[in-house]
């Protein structure tokens, strides 16, 4: 896998196909927050492809949820999401990342995840806290954590094969 990067500078915020907390918006503002000069995208249903300066002094760029959302993962530093199915491919494509789970069976996945080391668990969207949520968001800011992450992504998808890589996607459940 890549090297974790010295700073982030490329952020993803999907919380999914569908957004029951209207998340979104409130984690990229937390990003916003905590890094500074980068690019955070903002992908979901109803956003119209356009780029805003923010008051952090980052790039926020909005982009409409697309059929194959999937090349966004390519060059990311981070991705936020919403614990969907993108936390299992952000893994498997060894990008550092994080969910906010919609449900309680999203819950249940991502600690499984986090057990092994691929993504941090930042608890259930119905009880986001942005105080809480912004302090994680420092803990990633650090080079070691997302080093971490990406180290036990290279122990657990140790395949170039796609079927091999579901199959291992499915042991951990």
């Amino acid at each position: 896998g890549a090297p974790a990067a010295e700073r982030v500078k490329r952020i993803a915020v999907f919380i999914g196909g569908t957004d029951r907390f209207s998340l979104g918006e409130q984690v990229a503002a937390c990003a916003d927050r905590v890094f500074t000069d980068c690019e955070i995208l903002l992908i979901g249903r109803g956003y119209e492809e356009r780029v805003e300066q923010t008051p952090g002094g980052n790039q926020m760029r909005y982009s409409p949820l697309k059929p194959d959302t999937v090349p966004f993962l390519r060059n990311l530093d981070l991705l936020l999401s919403g614990g969907g199915y993108v936390k299992y491919e952000a893994s498997y494509a060894c990008v550092p990342n994080a969910a906010v789970s919609q449900t309680e069976e999203q819950r249940a996945d991502t600690l499984l995840l986090k057990n092994e080391g691929l993504l941090e668990d930042l608890g259930l969207a119905e009880s986001f806290e942005a105080d809480r949520f912004e302090s994680e968001l420092a803990r990633l800011a650090e080079t070691g954590v997302r080093k971490a992450m990406l180290e036990a992504a290279a122990r657990v998808f140790v395949t170039d094969s796609d079927l091999e890589a579901g199959r291992e996607i499915v042991a951990l459940l």
